[in-house]
């Protein structure tokens, strides 16, 4: 990955397909100083691990937590991470958003009682057999107000996930996946009405189909 404010970022519609992904979500923190510059999701915040290389390392991001996949297929999570430290756990890809939800079995409480509001929320939890819980919420519209942090542990604790992460939400809450049969893409969730398309963004969590054989 070469990110560059001076290159646009690109759109889930896109990246579903030119890595030919099967399924896809928003991931993790980018720049956005709230304007239509082309330049808002160029590059990402803080620490973005990319087969198993550091590929952006701009200090802190402006929500605390990390995830990632080790070379085991294992979800980290962790409230900070350095890129040492990822190199250290074998992170293979990894980003920064957050708050940590779910860590080795146990809710984080702060975050289950923080006044969080009703937002558009995406997320991303592991079970311990090793399945992967990837999580959408509608909101701000009539059908769906949206989703507390609290929702999303409860949804993430029901689906029996051992770690999970909150990854950026809002507007840029997107999930994408393709029918195997007809390998046709097509939204899974419902974006704000003032959307056209899904916004520009750096990085995206993807599932790569199985290799035959």
């Amino acid at each position: 990955a070469n990110f560059s404010m001076s290159v646009p970022g690109t759109r889930i519609t896109e990246q579903i397909e030119k890595e030919k992904a099967v399924a896809a979500v928003n991931a993790g923190a980018f720049f956005d100083n709230g304007t239509s510059s082309p330049s808002v999701g160029s590059v990402p915040e803080g620490l973005v691990i990319s087969g198993g290389k550091v590929v952006w390392n701009s200090g802190s991001a402006p929500e605390e937590g990390f995830v990632g996949f080790n070379k085991d297929n294992v979800l980290v999570v962790a409230d900070t991470m350095t890129a040492q430290e990822a190199m250290d756990l074998n992170i293979r890809d990894g980003c920064c958003f957050g708050p940590v939800l779910v860590k080795n079995g146990g809710i984080n409480n702060e975050v289950y009682n923080t006044n969080s509001g009703y937002n558009p929320r995406t997320a991303i939890g592991q079970r311990a057999d090793g399945a992967v819980i990837l999580l959408c919420i509608d909101g701000r519209q009539a059908g769906s107000l949206g989703g507390t942090y609290a929702d999303i542990i409860n949804i993430m604790v029901e689906y029996e996930a051992v770690n999970a992460c909150n990854l950026d939400g809002g507007s840029s809450t997107v999930m994408m996946y393709r029918d195997p049969a007809t390998g046709q893409v097509s939204m899974v969730n419902n974006y704000s009405l003032l959307q056209k398309e899904p916004r520009r963004m750096p990085t995206f969590f993807m599932v790569r189909p199985l290799k035959e054989g």
